[in-house]
């Protein structure tokens, strides 16, 4: 609930959430299994970017709409839209009638390795859990049949991810300041894994208690990887670039590829540095880049 609200929101208001985009600090992924997906382990942040705002409201039947400048990118039928399909399964599972407007405003880029998707899946989870005041945080079940990075979106703050997406675990963690770059290029994650399979270079990831340890989570961000970068650079070489540029800014301590990529991240040492690099970086960027920092948050 909100700060001070003592009951549910009057049926007339609007309640929001914001989907703050998700990244991947490491990405550490096993071998393919018996049933062709992989178990890993990640350290997942949300940084204080641009990011999506969902909104739900009373209406008398079911709408869904799409604003913001990403809008035209979701190119999904409703069946199969995130979104829609988290608002249904939380109806059903409480019985509530799906006499509701759903407002997505769109922000982040799609197919981009920062689950904007599931991002938005979460949010419409939170905003519902406040919206019929239902117990926050109790609907990760769901979240789950969303897809892998369903159950860590829903949570939307630091953890380490594990198995297939299904162990999320919270951490103490005060996520870095970012500089994220989107080089507008969609990035398919079925099509990098298979290109991680072909490559035939795995190593079992850690388990959760080896990284989860609060004194060791800025080490293994230092000495992590993201075994997929190499798979996805082969498919978008763009990212090859994006990672170029970044790793040439002023200030920056670490560049790496967030998800199945294409976009990239690089850690700076306070978010004015991190602005002040958005800055340099979008002057001479290549037209269609998706640049935002650390402290530019909001939808």
């Amino acid at each position: 609930m909100s700060p001070g609200r003592s009951g549910p929101p009057m049926m007339t208001e609007t309640v929001s959430e914001i989907a703050r985009p998700k990244v991947n600090l490491t990405l550490h992924v096993g071998p393919p299994k018996a049933n062709g997906r992989h178990d890993l382990v990640s350290l997942v942040v949300f940084p204080d970017v641009v990011a999506d705002r969902v909104s739900v409201r009373a209406a008398e039947r079911f709408a869904f709409q799409l604003t913001g400048p990403r809008a035209p990118s979701v190119d999904v039928p409703d069946d199969d839209n995130l979104v829609i399909r988290a608002a249904r399964a939380l109806a059903a599972c409480h019985g509530r009638a799906l006499d509701l407007e759903i407002t997505l405003d769109k922000h982040l880029p799609v197919a981009a390795g920062i689950g904007g998707g599931s991002c938005d899946a979460g949010a419409v989870l939170r905003a519902l859990e406040r919206f019929w005041d239902l117990p926050a945080g109790s609907h990760g079940e769901i979240a789950a049949t969303l897809g892998g990075d369903g159950p860590v979106a829903y949570l939307s703050r630091p953890a380490i991810m594990a198995g297939e997406g299904e162990k999320v675990v919270a951490v103490d963690f005060e996520a870095p300041a970012l500089l994220l770059v989107n080089p507008g290029v969609a990035c398919p994650t079925g099509a990098v894994f298979a290109g991680y399979d072909r490559r035939g270079r795995f190593a079992e990831p850690e388990t959760v208690d080896e990284v989860a340890r609060p004194e060791g989570l800025r080490g293994h961000v230092l000495s992590g990887r993201n075994d997929l970068e190499p798979a996805a650079t082969s498919l978008v070489p763009e990212i090859a670039e994006v990672l170029a540029r970044l790793r040439g800014l002023a200030g920056v301590r670490l560049a790496r590829m967030s998800g199945s990529g294409a976009t990239c991240f690089a850690v700076f040492e306070d978010a004015a540095r991190a602005c002040a690099a958005a800055d340099d970086l979008r002057r001479g960027a290549p037209a269609g880049w998706w640049i935002t920092a650390t402290g530019e948050g909001g939808a």
